[in-house]
């Protein structure tokens, strides 16, 4: 196998794992009628003292800037979060939970708990720590490249 032909194999099963913990995260958190990206941000802005701006939600999820306020109005409507243009700075969005979509941040931290167990307790810890230092310096040079 050539090298070009290693990468494209790595670069695929990197997807597959990726789709398949969005599969996965997706199921789980569909009870509470909500997405895989609904829930991270859901988790994000809790973490974040319950505001955050909207383009603090787009660099988390690696999102455009339409796709994330589609995604923030379906919250809004939903009753989970509010929003509002920040008073000194017009250009900034800001980003607030409600009652309603903190009530969610507990059962949220369990799937995201469970789907990091699922996927680590086939890797010895010292196995989990070189894996991390792969992904980083992959991660790494690939964003360099940009």
């Amino acid at each position: 196998m050539n090298r070009r032909e290693e990468q494209e194999v790595l670069g695929f099963k990197m997807k597959r794992i990726v789709d398949e913990v969005e599969r996965m995260a997706n199921q789980a958190v569909a009870p509470s009628g909500l997405t895989f990206a609904q829930g991270r941000i859901i988790l994000y802005i809790c973490e974040h003292g319950g505001k955050c701006s909207q383009s603090d939600i787009e660099t988390v999820l690696d999102t455009s800037h339409q796709a994330v306020s589609g995604i923030l109005s379906r919250m809004k409507e939903k009753g989970l979060l509010d929003y509002a243009f920040d008073g000194t700075d017009r250009r900034v969005k800001n980003v607030y939970m409600t009652e309603k979509g903190e009530a969610l941040y507990d059962g949220l931290v369990g799937v995201r708990h469970e789907y990091d167990r699922r996927m680590e307790h086939v890797l010895a810890p010292e196995e989990r720590r070189k894996l991390f230092e792969m992904l980083d310096r992959v991660f790494e040079h690939l964003h360099d490249e940009i």
